[in-house]
């Protein structure tokens, strides 16, 4: 397999891919790495303020990106994000559900708040 070969293997033109806790880290990263490869990125997080950062970084790369603020733990926020991605794109090829948070404490320092809060956003989001 030549050179040729092996980018068209990671040509992502024509995808839509979804990124979700994509303000900063790995998700941006992630992010960054899909528009590189050529997919139409949406990016999504809480933090409206990096995530703008985050799109404008993207759009640097000449990828075309779209913004959903949106919080994992709110089941009807979710929904909302899908419905939008479906009405900006019409479809959608690649999901990274990357959100997730971690408090730092021993478990047994963990508020009932804190602790639902990461069952929350890791796994019911």
């Amino acid at each position: 397999m030549d050179r040729v070969d092996i980018l068209n293997l990671f040509c992502l033109k024509d995808r839509v891919a979804l990124v979700t806790g994509a303000a900063e880290g790995i998700g941006r990263a992630i992010a960054e790495g899909l528009a590189c490869f050529g997919a139409d990125v949406v990016i999504s997080d809480i933090n409206e303020e990096r995530l703008t950062q985050t799109a404008q970084e993207i759009s640097l790369v000449g990828g075309r990106v779209e913004i959903i603020h949106c919080d994992n733990s709110q089941p009807d926020q979710i929904y909302k994000m899908f419905e939008q991605v479906d009405r900006i794109f019409n479809k959608l090829n690649i999901l990274v559900n990357n959100v997730g948070i971690i408090i730092r404490k021993h478990p047994e320092e963990l508020t009932l708040h804190e602790w639902e809060q990461v069952l929350r956003i890791n796994l019911t989001g």
